[in-house]
């Protein structure tokens, strides 16, 4: 049986092999963006918590990027390009940050990623920012490449997990087979994400700070 971290390394290899054949047959899938979606996933723990994590904030963070194009896009606000997408893109950022009192959106940097990688696309493709595009039903629109390209990096992240926990699963240890696999060979037991905010601090309890007169 195989150490956790060659496991890891060799599902690794694997999944990123066959990926990159696979986005290689479609000329609208990005295989940056699964990667980045795998990445994501990996960073957030792995596991169901982090699927329903990744794959709200990763969307997340792209549709705010599509909502920045469209504004600039669109001319709604009386600046040049420069400083609309300026002051769009801080907007947005406040938006991000708030936003992420929402659990499922509570991963800042996966959605930050989902943002970036918007922004890659629109500046990558020519014409792929013009309101046209990003209005259409389609694999011109920039959102719906990137997000189905960072959805797919998540379902690799799964699978390469999965494939992992089988090469390290011991008979002799029944818990390795319940364990996800990360991307560096570490693992924790999967557990089912709560979805619920987490109760105020009551007054004495160790989180609440303590007032010196």
């Amino acid at each position: 049986m195989p150490s956790s971290r060659v496991a890891a390394a060799v599902a690794a290899g694997i999944f990123a092999g066959l990926s990159v054949w696979g986005f290689a047959q479609s000329s609208h899938l990005l295989i940056w963006a699964a990667f980045i979606g795998w990445a994501s996933y990996d960073t957030n723990g792995g596991g169901r918590d982090a699927v329903i994590v990744s794959s709200a904030s990763l969307v997340f963070g792209v549709l705010m990027a599509w909502l920045v194009a469209i504004v600039v896009a669109g001319g709604l606000l009386p600046w040049s390009s420069d400083v609309s997408s300026a002051i769009a893109a801080a907007i947005a950022s406040v938006l991000i940050v708030l936003a992420s009192a929402a659990s499922a959106l509570s991963s800042v940097p996966s959605t930050f990623c989902g943002f970036a990688s918007m922004f890659a696309f629109l500046t990558l493709v020519k014409g792929a920012d013009s309101t046209h595009n990003l209005g259409s039903i389609g694999w011109g629109n920039a959102g719906i490449a990137v997000a189905v390209s960072l959805l797919i990096g998540i379902g690799l992240g799964v699978a390469h997990g999965q494939l992992a926990r089988l090469f390290t699963a011991s008979p002799r240890r029944p818990e390795t087979r319940k364990a996800h696999v990360r991307l560096d060979g570490s693992s924790r037991p999967s557990k089912p994400m709560s979805l619920t905010a987490a109760p105020p601090s009551q007054p004495g309890s160790p989180n609440t700070p303590t007032t010196v007169a």
